[in-house]
């Protein structure tokens, strides 16, 4: 049975659900910038970026820039652009989950 729209928009949902509340330092991530992609460690997330380590050396991306997906718990999360990330953790905590655009690139 195909997904309808409506299950595809509930899905992307439960993601951001997942994704909002979580820490990523420490995670593994896989950031696009500029048709590149870089994988690494979150070492450091601010209200605006992220900085990693990749082979060695320390890259800091601007969340408005990029598209990302990180590693939780052996699984790697779908593609999200970073726009709707640019709150720090705590922010992101008390801040209510609502979209009226897919932010998933998989539209």
């Amino acid at each position: 049975m195909a997904k309808n729209e409506f299950d595809e928009n509930k899905e992307i949902i439960e993601e951001l659900k997942r994704l909002i509340n979580k820490n990523f330092v420490g995670k593994e991530i896989e950031i696009e910038f500029m048709n590149r992609l870089h994988r690494g460690i979150v070492i450091n997330e601010t209200k605006n970026t992220f900085e990693i380590i990749e082979d060695e050396k320390i890259k800091k991306f601007i969340k408005n820039a990029i598209k990302f997906r990180v590693k939780i718990d052996e699984k790697w999360s779908k593609m999200v652009k970073g726009k709707y990330f640019t709150q720090r953790l705590e922010e992101r905590l008390r801040q209510k989950v609502i979209f009226f655009k897919n932010p998933l690139l998989e539209e």
